[in-house]
Parts: C-alpha cells; sequence; structure tokens
C-alpha cells in the first residue's frame, strides 16, 4: 500500500519472506515466437507466477513507495495492453498475433498481481476497458501500433527492473517477475507484431 511522506522509510527495509505454504510456481514455456499466419503461439510465455495459498498472504508489510509505484506502472501497462487487443479483436476478429499475445498478457498481469499478494499490497483498480479504445483502421495498422506499444512496454520494464533490484529498496523476486515479462515482449511479442505489420 502507498504511504505517506511522513511514514515512508527512509532506508531499505527487510521484506517478509515467502510464506511456507507456498503452493508452487508455474513455468510457462514457448517453443518458439508466432506471427501472423500460423506460426506457433506465443501465448505461452517464460513467465513465473507465484500461485499463493490465502494462508499465504498475511499482514501488510512497509513496502517502499518507488517499488509500489513501479509494480503499478507495470501492472497498468499490462492492463492496457489487454484493453488494446481486445478492442483490435472485437473489430477484425479473433487473429493471430493478438488471440495469442493476448493470453500471455493476461498471464503477466496475473503474475504481477501473485506480487501485490505476496507483499500484502492492495492492488490498483483496471481503469482499462476495451470498450473505451480506439481501434485502428486497418488490421495491419493495429499490428504496427502494437509493436510500438511493446517497445514501450519494454522501455518501462528498463526502467523498473533497476528500481526492484535495488539493495535498499527493491525486492529479489520482483525483478525476476519484471524480467521474465521484458523477455517476453522484447523476444516474443514484438517480433510477432512486426511480422504482422510488414515491418
Amino acid at each position: 500500500m502507498s504511504m505517506s511522506s511522513a511514514h515512508r522509510p527512509t532506508v531499505g527495509i527487510r521484506l517478509r519472506p515467502i510464506d511456507a505454504t507456498l503452493v508452487g510456481i508455474v513455468l510457462l514455456f514457448t517453443s518458439g515466437p508466432a506471427g501472423c499466419a500460423g506460426d506457433a503461439a506465443v501465448s505461452d510465455d517464460s513467465v513465473a507466477t507465484a500461485v499463493v495459498s490465502p494462508a499465504a498472504v498475511g499482514p501488510r508489510t512497509l513496502v517502499p513507495e518507488p517499488l509500489v509505484e513501479a509494480l503499478a506502472e507495470a501492472l497498468d501497462d499490462e492492463r492496457h495492453a489487454i484493453a488494446f487487443y481486445e478492442a483490435v479483436m472485437a473489430t477484425y476478429g479473433v487473429r493471430r498475433p493478438f488471440a495469442n499475445i493476448v493470453n500471455a498478457e493476461r498471464r503477466h498481469e496475473q503474475a504481477l498481481l501473485a506480487q501485490y499478494r505476496r507483499l500484502g499490497l492492495e492492488v490498483p483498480p483496471n481503469r482499462r476497458r476495451a470498450d473505451e479504445i480506439e481501434v485502428p483502421s486497418s488490421f495491419r495498422e493495429a499490428c504496427r501500433l502494437s509493436a510500438e506499444a511493446e517497445v514501450r512496454n519494454v522501455a518501462i520494464y528498463d526502467r523498473i527492473i533497476a528500481v526492484a533490484a535495488d539493495p535498499t529498496s527493491g525486492d529479489p523476486e520482483v525483478a525476476r517477475v519484471f524480467e521474465r515479462l521484458r523477455w517476453a515482449s522484447q523476444e516474443r511479442h514484438l517480433p510477432a507484431f512486426r511480422r504482422c505489420s510488414g515491418g
């Protein structure tokens, strides 16, 4: 949860380790990136999602504000991608690469929500809605804009990985999740959208 400046810690604090009731880690892998016309699916990114039982969620810990903000920025960007890709499919039909990548983005969202649960943070409301998205005038343009969005997503992770990796105010597990999500955007989603756009 966000803290006021009056109660914000001035030095890094030790965050509560993962509870012993952590029930599993799900690793999702793909055999390769997908394009527009029948390549292998891109939906199975190499993303680790912590599955935490209700008993594992303890009292909220004092999480440094920069880490809270980094998680919120990552979550909002993943939700924005989901809404945009859903809007494109509502207009042009359920087609690759959107049909595969939107499922990957949903898992990215869940990987981030697992970190909220682990740290005892309040989850920000989802302000992204597919029915409020302005859809591009052609499918190819939708692919081009999606490629640009994935480039921005990689840039976001480049910046917030440094926050999560900070030895005094970061969290190693959050940093690892950010790194995996960045890899998926850079190595899976971006090439698929570039092929689809003809770029």
